[in-house]
């Protein structure tokens, strides 16, 4: 898998769980994007989740690009900047 494929792969996810934390919606009505219930979903365990090595589906790679977004602080990461940018918007 290329790198531009990958840099994409995180920062969709990012956009994903930093919208399933904030919508309003609380049933399959979102109109935002079809993937708010389940990202809704991953948000609840991963709040819980310890599991060096869990095997719910996304856990894993959500956890970790979290972990990266959190604590990056290179304004021109391409995976963060683009997530930051669309949060002061």
């Amino acid at each position: 898998m290329d790198a531009e494929r990958i840099c994409r792969q995180k920062k969709d996810r990012l956009l994903l769980l930093r919208h399933a934390r904030q919508c309003p919606v609380r049933d399959d009505s979102c109109e935002a994007t079809r993937h708010c219930r389940v990202m809704r979903e991953l948000w609840v365990h991963i709040d819980a989740c310890c599991a060096q090595d869990c095997e719910y589906p996304h856990c894993m790679s959500s956890r970790m690009v979290l972990c990266h977004f959190y604590g990056c602080a290179d304004a021109e990461c391409k995976v963060c900047a683009p997530v930051r940018a669309k949060k002061k918007s």
